[in-house]
């Protein structure tokens, strides 16, 4: 059976797209925001500049399909969480458990330390990190509407932002590499104990 025309060529352009944002993420885990480049990720993909920008013309661009990736890679890991759990509660526990242990890898909190870090300097990364938050935010209030059909939208939406600042402030002590002063597991039991209380949850 021969191979249909430009599908050989379609499938190595979409591995190089891949590898290329493999290495923008090593990159910044690396050697941090100030070394991430269009020229530098080119040479860690091992592909010349010119095939680089072709896929990804701007650094702009480059960073909004780094968030993207990683958002869609998240939500496959939120469903792993969230398998065979049909409460809200129970949905809204599993993610904030997984999201805790997450913490211990380089893309779940080194990664975000650097575009934290960009993102206070460069206007561009500022606005995508903020459309991330934005829809990580919406995401975490319809999960509380559900668990309390009476909370108002802008309440939800003010207890979701404490969640995503509850878990993600978490990294400061239980971040890759980090050496947290208490146990870890301790840690995060008073952690989803905090989220309990957020959500109502008894």
């Amino acid at each position: 059976m021969s191979t249909r025309k430009g599908t050989g060529v379609q499938k190595r352009g979409k591995q190089s797209a891949v590898a290329a944002l493999a290495a923008a993420e090593q990159l910044l885990i690396d050697k941090g925001w100030a070394a991430l480049s269009l020229r530098g990720v080119a040479t860690m993909a091992g592909m010349r500049l010119g095939n680089l920008q072709y896929y990804y013309p701007t650094k702009r661009d480059l960073l909004r399909a780094l968030l993207t990736r990683w958002e869609s890679q998240y939500a496959e890991r939120a469903s792993t969480w969230e398998a065979d759990k049909t409460k809200p509660e129970d949905r809204l526990m599993a993610v904030a458990g997984g999201f805790f242990d997450d913490l211990a890898t380089p893309g779940g909190s080194v990664l975000f330390w650097e575009l934290w870090a960009m993102a206070a300097h460069d206007e561009d990364a500022a606005e995508i990190m903020n459309s991330i938050y934005g829809s990580y935010r919406q995401a975490v209030a319809d999960v509380l509407m559900e668990i309390d059909s009476k909370l108002p939208r802008k309440r939800a939406e003010l207890k979701a932002a404490v969640f995503v600042s509850l878990l993600e402030g978490s990294s400061l002590h239980a971040g890759y590499g980090k050496q947290p002063p208490f146990n870890r597991a301790l840690l995060k039991e008073e952690v989803l104990q905090a989220v309990r209380g957020l959500a109502g949850i008894r």
